[in-house]
């Protein structure tokens, strides 16, 4: 056992996140008694079929006993980044979500609630989830569409590309103006299965633009 004395809370907080080897520390653990955080896991608790941790890994029993129905805080913070049009940040800098305040009050602020959380993180697993229906399709079976649809969402950061894209035409398939993207939800009786089923007929019809109007994102870098 090995004891430090500190004054500084910037120190403590350092010591903390790089010297900790054997039981590591994620970037999100550091939020994990935000008042955001605190509220979300509250409201959670009325969304039908889900468990949101908050950045909170919980205790040992709480790993061993990994409910299906978790929501990733890391995913559900990479699916708001996304759907708010940075996916970059999403796929290349996860970290900075929780460390930088700037960053995180982005996407974790008063605007922010669980209802919203899944509306945008079940648009991710509609993506993923049509990624590994593509995939499971023998080769001999595929289509031209398809190859070309696998093709898109195996490059790297496609998911991301692609979640932000839908996101960023929402007033096109909604048919209306939009002043805060925030209050975009399927409501509260929603569970986030169900809403993969909303979001999925969505992701059939876009995808197949995406190879032509998404792609050069790639040719950038």
């Amino acid at each position: 056992i090995r004891f430090v004395q500190a004054a500084n809370a910037d120190l403590v907080q350092d010591i903390i996140r790089y010297n900790n080897s054997q039981n590591q520390i994620k970037p999100s653990d550091f939020r994990s008694g935000d008042p955001h955080q605190e509220r979300l896991r509250k409201e959670f608790k009325d969304i039908p079929d889900s468990t949101y941790l908050g950045a909170r890994r919980g205790g040992a029993d709480d790993r061993a006993r990994k409910p299906s129905n978790l929501i990733s805080s890391d995913t559900a913070a990479q699916a708001l980044a996304a759907f708010h049009q940075d996916p970059g940040t999403a796929y290349h800098d996860l970290r900075s979500i929780w460390e930088r305040d700037d960053v995180y009050s982005r996407y974790f602020s008063d605007h922010t609630d669980a209802q919203h959380i899944v509306f945008c993180y079940s648009l991710w697993q509609s993506i993923a989830q049509t990624k590994a229906t593509l995939s499971a399709i023998s080769i001999t079976d595929q289509t031209s569409d398809d190859k070309e649809a696998l093709d898109f969402l195996r490059r790297r950061g496609s998911l991301y590309l692609l979640l932000a894209a839908i996101g960023g035409s929402a007033e096109i398939y909604l048919g209306r103006a939009l002043t805060d993207t925030f209050s975009l939800s399927f409501g509260q009786a929603v569970s986030p299965a169900v809403a993969v089923d909303y979001w999925t007929p969505l992701v059939d019809a876009l995808l197949p633009l995406a190879p032509s109007q998404l792609a050069s994102v790639f040719d950038s870098g």
